[in-house]
């Protein structure tokens, strides 16, 4: 079946094949589709197409099908940086049908990152506010998709941290860690923009108790996709502002536990943080 590359959006595409022939009873959410020749990683975003809207399971959670032109559904699926490689079940659910199909991960390797901060800011922890509030705008699916492939960068600086790495704080190993975004340094006052367009879903600020992010915002870009910039000097929108591709958002700061002037971006699907770098590429996945 030829997949249609205008809404195929560039980000690593899995759509599960039919690992025998359909039963009559999942047939209507099993009809024929491939697989491209390169299996996700670890923080890859896995778009699942089905021609119907379905639910689709995987480690335990559920996740929703959009419309696309052309009558197809897609779910987005997102693949921790924790994730090990292996083949793993994937469920797609209408109407009580469950169909079940093998996810191949590949593996992936990470870097080791020794950071050291300073006495004042080594023990800084995330408040019971912060985390609450973080949470529910990460928390966020609105219906509408607003954003659109490729993402750009949210700021201009070399990539001092890249997603996935494993941290050590001050000689000490964090635990089931993994740098959960791409960070940028760059001089403190510097423009941050919106990388696609979006809605504003949460500004907060050290003065509300945002100790260990800093000043903190979060845009809603629509179908489960939100993402988030945190250590601003200053944040330049308001909640439920929506904003444009390009947009200036906010300004580069240090506030909150981090070792000097930098922007952490992080992307996140549905609540798990994906490697931003799969956005910002926004390869070309199929042709028609």
């Amino acid at each position: 079946m030829g997949i249609r590359c205008g809404w195929c959006l560039g980000i690593a595409l899995a759509v599960i094949m039919d690992a025998a022939p359909a039963r009559a009873q999942d047939t209507q959410i099993s009809s024929s589709t491939v697989i491209l020749p390169m299996r996700p990683q670890p923080g890859s975003t896995v778009q699942v197409i089905v021609n119907t809207q379905a639910t689709v399971r995987f480690e335990q959670r559920a996740y929703p099908s959009f419309a696309l032109p052309g009558g197809m559904w897609r779910a987005l699926l997102p693949l921790s940086a924790l994730l090990k490689a292996g083949d793993y079940p994937l469920q797609i659910e209408k109407d009580g049908i469950i169909a079940t199909r093998q996810l191949p991960v590949a593996s992936r390797s990470f870097g080791l990152q020794r950071l050291r901060l300073s006495p004042d800011r080594a023990g800084l922890e995330a408040t019971p506010t912060e985390e609450a509030a973080i949470s529910t705008a990460l928390s966020t699916v609105s219906p509408e998709q607003l954003w659109r492939m490729p993402f750009a960068r949210p700021v201009r600086g070399r990539i001092s941290s890249k997603y996935g790495l494993r941290r050590t704080y001050n000689g000490v190993f964090a635990k089931d860690y993994y740098h959960r975004g791409l960070d940028y340094a760059a001089p403190r006052g510097t423009a941050v923009v919106a990388p696609a367009a979006g809605r504003v879903a949460l500004v907060g600020t050290v003065q509300q108790g945002f100790k260990l992010h800093g000043n903190t915002l979060v845009l809603d870009h629509g179908q489960g996709v939100t993402s988030i910039y945190i250590h601003l000097q200053k944040i330049l929108v308001r909640a439920g502002d929506v904003v444009k591709l390009g947009e200036k958002v906010a300004l580069v700061g240090s506030t909150g536990r981090a070792s000097g002037p930098h922007l952490h971006w992080g992307l996140y699907v549905h609540r798990i943080a994906v490697d931003p770098a799969d956005w910002l590429q926004g390869q070309i996945c199929c042709k028609s």
